[in-house]
């Protein structure tokens, strides 16, 4: 493969064990695997409740509650404009492979948007609260109604009880 230019973000901490390279939408990624040390986070002593849902993103048990941005209904236009154009390039076609990448990177714009938000909201209750308890909903079973599908996967509600689950392993709560 040789050498190749990569944009640091922050630096490495602890041992590197693996290095993931992947390609989406036309760019490269590299994800480093470290080993290191864990640091709890300081008790805080607070506890909260968080329930999903389709208007609201969250309710806590504080009586918050986080509106739901909806990324993908609000890129929905652009999506089917961009789907449109790929559908009316022929197969095989340089235009068409051009289409095809400018969707990709519009799903991926979409999807960072919404793992951004959970990301810092996930990190946001565990950095307050000691105690988390989220409501154990079977999304597979909620996404087969297809009255309740589309906002349930735009709001990410598996990614984000993942991601809040994992920080708070991270943070020793």
């Amino acid at each position: 493969m040789g050498r190749v230019a990569i944009r640091w973000h922050r630096p490495i901490e602890g041992d590197i064990k693996t290095l993931r390279i992947t390609r989406k939408a036309g760019k490269w990624y590299a994800s480093f695997a470290c080993e290191v040390e864990e640091t709890p986070l300081p008790s805080t002593g607070r506890s909260v409740g968080v329930d999903v849902g389709v208007n609201s993103l969250i309710a806590t048990s504080d009586g918050e509650l986080i509106g739901n941005p909806k990324w993908y209904r609000d890129g929905q236009a652009k999506l089917s404009i961009l789907q449109r154009t790929v559908s009316r390039r022929m197969k095989g076609g340089s235009n068409r492979r051009k289409a095809v990448h400018a969707l990709q990177v519009h799903h991926e714009y979409i999807a960072n948007q919404r793992k951004d938000f959970l990301n810092k909201l996930a990190n946001t209750l565990v950095l307050n609260n000691d105690l988390i308890v989220i409501e154990d909903l079977r999304i597979q079973n909620m996404v087969k109604n297809h009255n309740l599908s589309k906002s349930i996967l735009d709001g990410g509600w598996g990614y984000f009880a993942k991601r809040l689950s994992d920080k708070a392993v991270e943070a020793g709560r």
